[in-house]
């Protein structure tokens, strides 16, 4: 019965510590035994996962690793009496919002901090995160009509439209992944198994995102913009830059986590950008393990993510040495077209050669095979044939 709990033991452990936070900053010891404690038990959960899904357990993984990370954050980096985030308050009629410090002990007030505070993985609303052209409510001076929102219903059309979409692309990646191919395309295979792997990790993560979506905004009455899209946009495949790939396009749930992590532990530059994808390897290996116990498979994964920085290197060296080759830009036209050609040709052989490290792992595999979907249109179309 326990080992079914173990998961949740370092979700839990942070958020009642986070309740505590200002009395847990008075002694360096007591934040190291919380820590301790739970990198134990998220150890333990990663070595030896309790659930007999593949699925599951590639996310107990993940998340076990992830609380290892996400506490390092709030025990030790963050700043309880510094940290502020937007709270709304006001009459139905009108939204009014205020930054709101740590409120007072054994309070509503207080719980709900803390909750926020340890399960809002992005720190939407928080001021440490907030963007430079500020939150929504605040280009407002603070208050908000209630009717510039937009109305429930579109906004749950759209919601369901998104589920329903990430359905199709899941349903469809699984598929793919389960297609034999020749010896001889096993070009076309590397390709497809990348493309598919996309395809099924963005189904999965952002179908996810428009259920809480629905459920925040379309049903409990919250805002949209605490809600803001996970992924980018995709015009910026277009020159294939493995920064922007990783920057621009792939989802930032973690990205607020990750930074702040290696910034206090890297010195700045391009050794922040090789911690977080460190981190990010390591996270990744852990749902690997967790899920298959193949440690090859695990390395591969980690390597995979630790190559990446080298990728965003390679392009910006063939940039460079282009541009000082040729000289200005304005000498001809012809120059910036050969740049783009030779970094976009960069970026192609780059994926094409270091995905399948990732796209490959049988944990990962097994995990989007082992997500639930009780009916398929993309077999019911092949069968048709």
């Amino acid at each position: 019965m326990f080992g079914k709990a173990l998961p949740f033991v370092p979700p839990a452990t942070l958020f009642i510590s986070s309740c505590f936070l200002d009395f847990l900053y008075r002694s360096i010891v007591i934040r190291l035994a919380i820590y301790t404690t739970i990198t134990a038990v998220a150890c333990l959960a990663i070595i030896s996962p309790p659930f007999n899904n593949a699925l599951l357990n590639y996310l107990t993984g993940f998340f076990s690793f992830w609380y290892i990370i996400w506490s390092a954050n709030i025990l030790f980096i963050y700043r309880p009496l510094q940290l502020r985030r937007l709270k709304r308050h006001g009459s139905p009629a009108e939204i009014a919002y205020r930054w709101e410090g740590l409120p007072p002990p054994y309070t509503h007030r207080r719980f709900q901090w803390a909750w926020d505070l340890s399960t809002n993985y992005r720190g939407i609303g928080w001021e440490h995160t907030m963007p430079t052209d500020g939150y929504p409510p605040l280009k407002t001076h603070g208050v908000v009509k209630d009717k510039d929102f937009s109305p429930r219903i579109p906004l749950i059309c759209r919601q369901v439209r998104r589920i329903v979409v990430s359905y199709i692309l899941l349903d469809l990646a699984q598929n793919v992944l389960h297609m034999s191919w020749r010896n001889s395309l096993d070009w076309a295979r590397a390709i497809a198994e990348i493309i598919a792997t996309g395809l099924a990790l963005f189904g999965f993560t952002d179908g996810l995102h428009a259920l809480a979506t629905l459920i925040g905004v379309g049903l409990l009455g919250g805002e949209e913009w605490m809600y803001p899209a996970l992924f980018g946009r995709l015009e910026y495949f277009k020159q294939m830059r493995i920064k922007d790939i990783w920057g621009r396009v792939w989802h930032d749930l973690f990205r607020s986590g990750f930074l702040s992590l290696s910034q206090a532990i890297a010195p700045k530059g391009p050794a922040v950008l090789l911690v977080c994808f460190i981190l990010s390897g390591l996270l990744h290996a852990a749902a690997s393990y967790s899920a298959s116990r193949d440690t090859t498979a695990t390395m591969w994964v980690f390597f995979f993510f630790c190559a990446q920085p080298m990728g965003v290197i390679l392009q910006a060296y063939i940039d460079a040495s282009v541009k000082g080759i040729a000289g200005e830009p304005k000498s001809s036209p012809i120059v910036p077209m050969v740049r783009r050609f030779l970094v976009f040709l960069a970026g192609v052989v780059f994926v094409y050669h270091t995905f399948p490290w990732a796209c490959r792992d049988p944990g990962l595999r097994e995990a989007i095979n082992g997500a639930p979907l009780p009916w398929s249109l993309a077999r019911l179309l092949l069968a048709s044939f």
